[in-house]
């Protein structure tokens, strides 16, 4: 997202867990790393943050502060913002947590909505549950992910015995279990699962386990040595990850949800109910058919050209509203 700012030469603000991320930083503000943490740096972070936006904004008399992900201490900043009246924005990834982020996460986060303006959603399902909570609608809009634009296409040609990729965060949402099942009795070559969380117990043959952070050249390596990107979510809201199989315009096996689907027309995927006999069915369908491969192919190429161009429109509207 970074780089879509350059021309506006950014001021990029991070905290020590981060500050690896990118190539150049600005500032760096203290972090946190656990719940005791949290409670012991959020005043100190309080103070360095204040000093810093006074100077800015001295600096600065148009600042804007964007806040592109959740961060609890977003909400710190809000205020401070609103106190030095400065411009505040945010990007809200999910408003609909999942069932296993805590009660005070889904409380700051709101709190935070409510000093954001404008407020950013990924997909208009998310906004929409937000505008039924009773937020200012006015202030909301819509910015999905972008394209990841340094990686080369997938090429696989089609495979009767494919190699099987997910990737991505691993947690019990992901469907890493929904999907081992779903898988027992078909033939594949193999199923690379990578990314760093704790695995589930999976039975399958030919497992490629990288139980890890994967870097930026390693993902684009797997994505071009495999013929499926499968995303067997049981919950989710959007996919960064829905986004760079688009951008690296490899076939993907989805389970539906509201926010996928509007992220990918429903000619762009293998589309599965969360379910082993709907993902299974997907599955089978998928490995046995070798015209709709490339189909689907020729379609996510087509898809990627229009996506680029409506997020681009949409990207000019962030950057006026934020210049308002």
């Amino acid at each position: 997202m970074l780089k879509h700012f350059k021309e506006f030469n950014p001021i990029l603000i991070t905290t020590e867990e981060t500050k690896n991320i990118f190539s150049k930083v600005d500032y760096i503000l203290p972090g946190f790393k656990n719940s005791f943490d949290f409670i012991t740096k959020s005043g100190p972070f309080y103070r360095k943050c204040k000093r810093l936006l006074k100077d800015l904004n001295a600096q600065f008399p148009k600042l804007v502060i964007y806040c592109p992900s959740f961060h609890p201490w977003n909400y710190l900043i809000g205020k401070l913002a609103k106190r030095l009246k400065i411009k505040f924005a945010i990007t809200v990834h999910d408003y609909k947590l999942h069932q296993s982020e805590r009660k005070f996460v889904r409380l700051l986060q709101n709190k935070t909505i409510a000093l954001s303006n404008p407020c950013v959603f990924l997909t208009d399902h998310q906004m929409n549950l937000a505008a039924k909570a009773g937020f200012n609608k006015t202030i909301f809009m819509v910015l999905p992910h972008p394209l990841f634009t340094e990686v080369n296409s997938n090429n696989k040609p089609y495979n009767p015995l494919p190699n099987l990729l997910f990737v991505g965060y691993i947690k019990p949402y992901k469907g890493l279990e929904l999907l081992s099942s779903a898988l027992e009795e078909l033939s594949f070559n193999k199923l690379t699962i990578a990314g760093d969380g704790e695995l589930p117990k999976i039975n399958l043959p030919n497992l490629n386990i990288i139980n890890r952070k994967i870097s930026d050249d390693e993902l684009n390596t797997l994505i071009e040595n495999h013929e499926f990107l499968i995303l067997p979510y049981t919950q989710a809201s959007q996919s960064g990850v829905l986004c760079l199989g688009l951008s690296k315009e490899i076939n993907m096996i989805i389970t539906e949800h509201p926010g996928l689907q509007e992220q990918l027309a429903p000619d762009c995927a293998y589309w599965s109910k969360p379910s082993k006999e709907s993902l299974n069915q997907t599955l089978k369908s998928a490995f046995t058919n070798e015209l709709l491969y490339y189909q689907k192919k020729k379609n996510l190429a087509q898809e990627k050209r229009a996506y680029s161009k409506s997020w681009n429109h949409s990207f000019n509207t962030l950057i006026g509203k934020l210049l308002e």
